[in-house]
């Protein structure tokens, strides 16, 4: 139903689309995001047999810059040029409609990553080899497709390997949350015509944010 009001481990997922969407923004702009906000991003990508979408994103207060995006994006005016982070957003929901009909690619994507965890066993999740690698398999998927995402940013930092490397990664992670949100029931237009609601259950994640 396009008026069904969205739970809150749909806007959780939702909120990890725009999480990853934000860091990307910041690493092609500024060209620097905390080793920890990477960590927790991809996290995302390995933590997939879970029952509790808690245990995927590790806490709620990992998604605080997701949470706000969406609340920004609920409160931005018709006039406004869309941000960068709702374009990364909406490109990363497009991809994820893409792989979700492709199981071949699925497959192979399941199959890699399984191989970069291993690697993980013996080196830190945000190691360069670890980055290169998953890097590697974004472009081996989703650099297949005729649609990209373009990334807008500070040309300087673009042209360094080991900064669009992680920003395949972040994009990768983003596609992961875009899968769950729609495994779970969640759609785009939810955040459209519940708009108050959305902003309602915002409030009751940044309440949960201001514990830790």
């Amino acid at each position: 139903m396009i008026f069904k009001k969205p739970t809150k481990n749909q806007i959780i997922a939702l909120s990890g689309i725009f999480q990853s969407c934000h860091l990307v923004d910041q690493l092609s702009r500024c060209g620097l995001i905390t080793e920890e906000e990477l960590k927790n991003n991809l996290q995302v990508l390995f933590n997939q047999n879970t029952k509790d979408i808690y245990d995927i994103y590790g806490s709620i207060e990992t998604l605080h810059h997701g949470v706000d995006a969406i609340k920004n994006f609920i409160l931005l005016k018709h006039n406004k040029k869309l941000p960068e982070t709702l374009r990364y957003a909406i490109g990363i929901m497009h991809l994820a409609k893409k792989l979700r009909k492709d199981k071949q690619m699925s497959i192979m994507i399941k199959r890699r990553l399984d191989i970069s965890a291993k690697q993980i066993e013996h080196f830190s999740i945000t190691h360069q080899n670890v980055i290169a690698g998953i890097s590697q398999i974004y472009q081996d998927s989703f650099g297949t497709f005729f649609y990209r995402i373009n990334i807008n940013g500070n040309l300087e930092y673009l042209k360094q390997d080991q900064i669009v490397s992680r920003i395949r990664c972040l994009l990768f992670s983003g596609i992961r949350s875009a899968m769950l949100f729609h495994q779970i029931g969640g759609r785009r237009h939810q955040l459209v015509f519940n708009k108050s609601y959305v902003l309602g259950q915002i409030k009751d994640l940044n309440a949960d944010i201001s514990r830790y």
